[in-house]
C-alpha cells in the first residue's frame, strides 16, 4: 500500500457537480479551509436533490465562490486560486485533467471514486455493478496524475 502525504492544506478546489459535491460545499463553508468550486455548465444547472435545487442555487446561497468552465485545463481562475498548499478534490468532474495541470497540485489532486476498486475499474462501473446485482459501495481516493 502506498502512503500519500498531503502536508499542510489551506484551501480546497472542488471539481464536479452532484448531490455529493453540493453536500461537501455545505460542509466546507464556514470551516477552517478556504474553498472554491470549479464545475462545468451542465453540472452547475443540474439538480442536486429531489426538489430540483440546482448546484448553482446551493453555492450562491452559501456564498461559495465558483467558476463554470468547459475546459479546466485552460481556466485562468484555477491558476489564480492555486497555492502550494491547495488540495484538489474531483467528484465526477466533467474534464480530463492534463498532466501539466495535475503536476501543479504536487500530488494533491485527488479523484473520489464511489465504486469498489480494483474490481470495477474502467468505464461503466455502475452499469456493471447493476448487471452483477452488486450492492457493494466504496469510498476511494486516488491521486490524479493527468492524461
Amino acid at each position: 500500500m502506498n502512503v500519500v502525504r498531503l502536508g499542510r492544506i489551506d484551501r480546497v478546489a472542488l471539481f464536479g457537480g452532484s448531490w455529493l459535491t453540493a453536500e461537501l460545499c455545505r460542509r466546507l463553508v464556514g470551516g477552517p479551509l478556504s474553498a472554491k468550486l470549479f464545475t462545468g455548465p451542465r453540472h452547475l444547472d443540474g439538480a442536486v436533490d429531489g426538489a430540483g435545487t440546482t448546484l448553482r442555487k446551493v453555492v450562491e446561497g452559501l456564498g461559495l465562490p465558483y467558476t463554470s468552465t468547459d475546459d479546466i485545463n485552460r481556466e485562468p481562475a484555477l491558476l489564480d486560486y492555486l497555492t502550494e498548499s491547495t488540495l484538489g478534490l474531483a467528484l465526477g468532474a466533467a474534464w480530463v485533467f492534463q498532466p501539466e495541470l495535475a503536476a501543479r497540485f504536487n500530488g494533491r489532486l485527488l479523484d473520489f471514486m464511489g465504486i469498489p476498486l480494483h474490481q470495477y475499474r474502467g468505464g461503466a462501473h455502475y452499469c456493471w455493478m447493476i448487471l452483477q446485482r452488486s450492492r457493494r459501495g466504496a469510498c476511494h481516493l486516488q491521486v490524479i496524475h493527468g492524461g
